[in-house]
């Protein structure tokens, strides 16, 4: 059997794709699968990784940051179309994964070549790349920003 996966759509989910080949090897990554609702077939994810009872899950967005209404608002509307529609996409494809695997398609061709791992065992990790912000970031953080958004998860202790 041949399976054909995308290529991805857009020139980041290329770069996306091309990682996932790289890191996770191509038999364990399916770039653009596909989920067949009553209306058709609509894309799940930029990036599936398939890997025993663990599944990753991308959404790769690039969204020009607009300046031009000054940084506020800016920042505002790249967040909600760059980062926010990421997290509403991982989510749904999240629920589709656990409670529907059987709507996911490798493509409208052809049905996902592995099984999706049992619910009871299943480890769902969310992952949103978001592009198109590196310039503005530079302008505001100066020349020593690497272009990437400045953020940590890790809390500071104060002395």
């Amino acid at each position: 059997m041949t399976i054909e996966k995308s290529k991805g759509l857009t020139e980041s989910e290329h770069r996306l794709v091309k990682l996932g080949e790289k890191v996770f090897m191509g038999l364990w990554s399916y770039p653009n699968p596909m989920m067949l609702t009553s209306s058709g077939f609509q894309e799940l994810c930029d990036l599936l990784v398939i890997c025993g009872d663990t599944v990753l899950v991308f959404s790769d967005k690039n969204i020009k940051f607009n300046e031009t209404k000054g940084w506020f608002v800016g920042w505002k509307r790249w967040e909600k179309h760059a980062i926010l529609e990421s997290i509403k996409q991982l989510h749904h494809a999240e629920n589709i994964i656990r409670d529907n695997p059987g709507m996911i398609w490798l493509n409208k061709n052809q049905r996902l070549p592995i099984s999706i791992p049992s619910k009871e065992n299943l480890k769902i990790h969310l992952i949103c790349v978001a592009n198109g912000v590196a310039e503005a970031c530079k302008k505001f953080f100066g020349a020593e920003c690497t272009g990437s958004l400045r953020f940590s998860n890790i809390k500071e202790e104060k002395n």
